[in-house]
């Protein structure tokens, strides 16, 4: 009866150390997404857009995403443009 009792304490204490092992180290975690942000002076350059198609490529296909942003004085100034010629 005592090597019963024994191996069931032994069974009991593996677990106890194996299973947070097994779930910290072995088990998948899930993957954060990582956000890239770029931004460039204009998009009128095909190099630019090569460089951007590029990245996004890299980037997609890493599970990740990138963010493209155009400068506020280039944006702003289409938008000046854009008004004065509605009106």
């Amino acid at each position: 009866m005592k090597k019963k009792q024994y191996f069931l304490l032994l069974i009991g204490l593996m677990a106890v150390f194996v299973m947070p092992f097994y779930f910290y180290y072995i088990s998948p975690h899930p993957r954060e997404i990582k956000r890239f942000g770029v931004t460039y002076m204009t998009m009128n350059n095909p190099f630019y857009e090569v460089i951007n198609n590029e990245l996004l490529k890299e980037i997609e296909s890493r599970g990740d995403q990138l963010i493209v942003r155009t400068p506020f004085s280039i944006s702003q100034s289409k938008k000046n443009k854009s008004n004065s010629l509605s009106r």
